[in-house]
């Protein structure tokens, strides 16, 4: 992970980088989100429920260029509904958390997480 001037971050996955921003874009971002499905995040979740295949292809590409042998946790933010678990290896440890209550309240088994420390 790289860290530039404006104290954005970017994280090298072979020949592509995610940039993940800076701290108070970061905060505004899931301050945003919250704010969103907050609104709309309990019938985003029964939607998922209904169909479940629905992002299929999405979260198959997310990790279809990424060698995850030597992957030993995924930090999921935000995770929604905790989709993304039935697309990672059983021995991947993952932890989950989303700052929307809908989802929180929908999905207890998310780990309490210190956003501090991850950003």
């Amino acid at each position: 992970m790289r860290t530039t001037d404006d104290d954005a971050q970017w994280t090298d996955l072979g020949d592509r980088s995610i940039f993940v921003g800076s701290r108070s874009e970061q905060v505004m971002s899931l301050d945003l989100y919250r704010d969103t499905f907050n609104h709309r995040g309990a019938s985003y979740h029964r939607a998922m429920q209904k169909y479940p295949a629905a992002r299929d292809r999405e979260f198959q590409l997310l990790f279809a260029d990424l060698d995850l042998s030597q992957v030993h946790t995924v930090i999921d933010i935000p995770a929604g509904g905790g989709y993304l678990r039935r697309y990672l290896p059983k021995e991947i440890e993952l932890v989950e958390y989303d700052p929307s209550g809908d989802f929180f309240h929908a999905s207890p088994q998310f780990s309490p997480l210190n956003l501090r420390r991850v950003l």
